[in-house]
């Protein structure tokens, strides 16, 4: 299968080929977002080995593996001594590629390495020595470690102060697909979907490849939904639980946490969560929350005019948001069909457009000609008070032009007609964000929905622009 939607990844490999030096080269990301896909297919003409870590599985099974692979690499499966210990393991790579006289770039692919290095196996000063003392000085050698576990590496990898420290020559983030990128990976694969279609497949999948992949010819968005989720044996089913099993082994508090913030839709602060969980506040808590904001299931923001003790922590994982919502603990439900002509799915599909439109945030501000100009995105509420009533605001784009824009964002299947009530609720709020603020720049009203804006005497003249569908689908 040929590489598609990645193409900074694709130029950034070309770079790492051209090196005239040693490369470590850390990619990092969620789980399913194809970084492996990525490595082997780009690289499987100069990988010369090639080892991925083994889930809840120590030492042991590790070096009887990890031996076997070195067999299979560089001896043509004969039959070795596996190693007894990582210092001994890399020793036997470095023996290998040390025989190999070719000067070909040669590449190490060492996958899931938190699997390596969780269990206390002396796996980092191993690996530490292994780049220091010898790869390192290698201007032929191309070492690649990757893991879904986002946090260990940024923790033991990039923060590390002993022989890690600042050793990482390339670091790569691999993002989900956007909704254009994803429009491509359908077309790469033959599929008939319009935009309205992709959408509503990428409000319950996100821009995972992996999930995207099972989509198949000739299935409706709801047809492909109800066999992945609802139907006997559906392959999606159990990928909550197994998600989080793999990346963070004791995941109950983290899937308690994600539940929590499904519930809430504006976010919950640090001391709000603490409340609902019954947690006491600890350094522990705080490494929870790291390990799900760098794992992309969860998103962190400053309120407008708040401080930074006020940040609030979202839900922002399509995948996780649907799941929770409609399958978790829902055995009684056996028919996408169904739901989706619920007053549940309604108030569901607003939600997750909203979460959608805060994942293209940089295709929002190219339609409003903003691109360029400095600028803070976040939500905004206020209960009111007596003077005052209160409202919440979908999202803002604070401007450094001395201008903010009001973003109402809408979920509908047609034009949206801006009626009268509409227009009053837009006014309101207008009204409450600049009481409670006492900002003093511009507000410009802007509206987001799928099928744009029908003009009329209410849109004409107070929705300073509108963001539809193609906007969303843009290639930056």
């Amino acid at each position: 299968m040929n590489i598609i939607c990645r193409d900074e990844e694709l130029d950034k490999f070309d770079q790492i080929m051209r090196s005239s030096k040693a490369e470590l080269v850390a990619l990092v990301g969620r789980r399913r977002v194809g970084k492996t896909f990525l490595v082997r297919n780009y690289f499987k003409d100069n990988m010369v080995f090639e080892f991925s870590g083994i889930f809840k599985e120590g030492l042991p099974i590790h070096m009887i593996e990890f031996g076997k692979a070195i067999a299979n690499g560089f001896y043509g499966g004969a039959n070795i001594k596996p190693p007894k210990n990582w210092f001994d393991a890399f020793s036997m790579v470095q023996k290998a590629l040390d025989e190999k006289k070719s000067k070909k770039k040669k590449v190490i692919f060492l996958d899931e390495v938190p699997w390596m290095g969780s269990s206390n196996s002396r796996f980092k000063s191993a690996f530490g020595n292994f780049w220091n003392t010898w790869a390192s000085k290698r201007n032929d050698v191309i070492v690649i470690i990757s893991g879904s576990s986002t946090s260990w590496i940024y923790n033991e990898v990039f923060n590390d102060v002993g022989g890690l420290f600042q050793r990482v020559t390339r670091k790569m983030y691999i993002e989900p697909f956007t909704l254009q990128e994803t429009e491509k990976f359908f077309e790469y694969k033959k599929l008939a979907l319009n935009r309205h279609a992709i959408l509503e497949l990428y409000l319950i999948l996100g821009g995972i490849p992996f999930y995207l992949d099972l989509i198949e010819k000739g299935e409706s968005p709801t047809q492909a939904i109800d066999r992945l989720f609802f139907k006997a044996k559906a392959e999606l089913k159990s990928e909550f639980d197994e998600l989080f099993k793999s990346l963070f082994g004791n995941s109950d508090v983290h899937k308690e946490i994600v539940m929590s913030l499904s519930q809430c839709n504006g976010g919950l602060t640090r001391s709000e969560l603490l409340e609902q969980l019954n947690i006491v506040s600890s350094g522990n808590f705080s490494n929870l929350m790291d390990e799900l904001e760098k794992c992309g299931f969860i998103t962190s923001y400053v309120p407008f005019g708040k401080k930074n003790r006020d940040k609030k922590y979202k839900l922002s994982d399509p995948f996780t948001l649907f799941f929770l919502r409609f399958v978790k603990d829902k055995a009684s439900r056996n028919s996408w069909e169904k739901i989706v002509k619920t007053q549940e799915f309604k108030s569901w599909s607003g939600i997750a457009f909203e979460n959608t439109c805060f994942l293209h945030t940089d295709q929002i501000k190219e339609k409003l000609k903003i691109g360029g100009i400095i600028s803070d995105v976040s939500s905004w509420y206020s209960k009111g008070n007596d003077t005052m009533h209160g409202s919440q605001i979908d999202m803002l784009i604070d401007r450094n032009d001395n201008v903010i824009n009001l973003v109402e964002i809408k979920y509908y299947n047609n034009k949206i007609i801006l009626t009268k009530q509409i227009f009053d609720e837009i006014k309101s709020k207008i009204a409450s964000f600049q009481f409670f603020t006492k900002t003093r720049k511009s507000i410009f009203p802007i509206l987001i929905s799928p099928h744009g804006v029908h003009e009329n005497q209410y849109s004409l003249g107070f929705i300073q622009n509108s963001v539809g569908i193609d906007d969303l689908f843009v290639n930056l």
